[in-house]
């Protein structure tokens, strides 16, 4: 989509998907769609297997013009957007499975996205020994 295009809208997003209209990717790859100027939504449902609350983050390694980050819950009728950066904050309750959409808008003519959802803590961990493990 142009910057002029329709205003992002998850639940037009979702209608979307529920009429087939999305296709699935590799998994464990960086999505790379080649050249080309539009916004590009991402579905994923995820569930939180551990016995405790676990905070998360879905970050996207490379730059963007616009990005943001929707969830939906079990039983609730809208999605809600937690956050609008880089690196996506969500928790979930033990158990619980949500359906989430990530929402790119780039404009440099290439979409390759290498993303990746791990703890909080993890990533932290990460962050701080990344200038000793990179130089």
């Amino acid at each position: 989509m142009s910057p002029s295009g329709p205003a992002p809208d998850p639940e037009r997003t979702e209608a979307a998907w529920r009429a087939g209209r999305f296709r699935p990717g590799p998994w464990h790859k960086p999505l790379n769609l080649g050249l080309m100027h539009r916004r590009v939504w991402m579905r994923l449902p995820v569930r939180n297997t551990e016995p405790l609350r676990l905070r998360f983050l879905w970050s996207i390694f490379n730059f963007t013009n616009s990005a943001a980050l929707y969830c939906r819950r079990a039983g609730k009728a809208k999605f809600t957007r937690p956050a609008r950066s880089l690196s996506f904050p969500f928790a979930l309750d033990p158990g619980e499975a949500v359906v989430l959409y990530l929402r790119v808008d780039a404009h440099t003519d290439s979409i390759y996205l290498p993303t990746h959802i791990e703890t909080t803590e993890y990533f932290l961990a990460w962050e701080m020994g990344f200038p000793f493990e990179r130089h």
